[in-house]
């Protein structure tokens, strides 16, 4: 077929142009049918149902781990100016008591 093509010369140019056409509207009607039967499949399937539900649990899940980090963020400052806090009170109480309880000597010069 490649040979009396080429021996066709421009005949040959236009033939084979127009059997590439034909061949990429064949290609482009398989393409929509298969896309068709596809859209058909995925609306007309019993699992659609339960993928949805499982869509929408997993969404549900991202969401609140979302928000419950955005929340753990806000209060990791509130926790660690509380721990600064009660650790300085610690501080302060050990030396006033040290200090009450004559062990350790402060001098005023």
């Amino acid at each position: 077929m490649q040979l009396l093509l080429r021996l066709c010369g421009e005949q040959g140019a236009l033939i084979r142009a127009t059997l590439r056409r034909d061949q990429a509207l064949k290609l482009a009607l398989l393409v929509s049918d298969v896309k068709d039967k596809l859209t058909a499949h995925i609306v007309g399937c019993p699992m659609k149902a339960r993928m949805d539900l499982v869509e929408d649990f997993v969404t549900e899940q991202r969401t609140k781990q979302k928000d419950d980090n955005r929340w753990m963020r806000k209060l990791f400052s509130l926790i660690c100016a509380a721990a600064g806090i009660c650790s300085y009170l610690l501080l302060v109480h050990s030396v006033a008591r040290s200090v009450a309880a004559g062990s350790l000597c402060v001098t005023v010069a």
